[in-house]
């Protein structure tokens, strides 16, 4: 299960790692991969907050769900189409850990878990805050 979560933050390592392969993109392009790393950012924020209070979180996830489909088409230009539909994919796929989570039921391994979404959700807005940098 926790495989689930590490391919998630995977996701936003990854693309944090190759920031400045990102900032090759025209301004516009590099305000839409701002605007939609932060989307993603604030869902994964939302998804944390709701999960820890006790709720399902049923609308943040399916927001995410829609913004996995949109990483691709985002970055494909920048780092090819292999590597932006493998991305794409995690991010699909992670976009069920929140089951993951509503079914665990030692509060530790809850946290845990929910730190990993934190810190993706970091690293997504600092990309965002990077691609718009000039």
């Amino acid at each position: 299960m926790f495989e689930l979560f590490k391919a998630l933050l995977e996701v936003g390592k990854f693309l944090f790692g190759i920031s400045a392969q990102l900032k090759t993109a025209g301004r516009e392009r590099r305000a839409a991969m701002a605007t939609l790393f932060e989307q993603i950012s604030g869902c994964l924020e939302g998804i944390a907050s709701e999960l820890r209070t006790g709720g399902q979180s049923h609308g943040k996830c399916g927001e995410l769900l829609i913004y996995a489909r949109a990483v691709p088409d985002a970055i494909r230009q920048e780092i090819g189409d292999a590597k932006a539909n493998e991305l794409g994919d995690l991010l699909l796929a992670a976009q069920t850990f929140r089951m993951a989570v509503v079914n665990v039921h030692d509060a530790g391994d809850r946290e845990s878990y929910l730190q990993v979404i934190d810190e993706t959700s970091g690293k997504f807005r600092a990309l965002a805050n990077l691609a718009r940098v000039p």
